[in-house]
């Protein structure tokens, strides 16, 4: 259910935001990132699916002890230029993975 995930998604992101690592590298599909976003901003449950990402899109967070900061989400200015055969990039993305 979408309560489990959220509840597995926000432990494990907790535990890397405690563990005081300097960086930390997460690549995971749109729930996921939704559910961290939704959960550090504190977007109320009914508003869960406020945000979306797009396939290949960049979410960068900040953390400090007690705070995390969100310095931007879903930047696809690394698709620039993509040769995407006349498609959107994030299609193209979507096509060179397969889905």
């Amino acid at each position: 259910s979408l309560a489990m995930v959220q509840e597995r998604v926000i432990a494990a992101f907790e535990e890397i935001v405690e563990s005081g690592q300097a960086v930390a590298c997460l690549v995971s599909h749109d729930g996921p990132i939704r559910t961290i976003l939704n959960h550090v901003l504190q977007v109320p449950p009914e508003r869960h699916w406020a945000f979306s990402t797009s396939h290949g899109g960049l979410t960068l967070l900040e953390a400090s002890t007690g705070w995390v900061s969100v310095r931007f989400v879903n930047d696809t200015s690394h698709l620039l230029g993509l040769d995407t055969g006349g498609r959107d990039a994030a299609d193209a993305v979507d096509g060179a993975l397969g889905l």
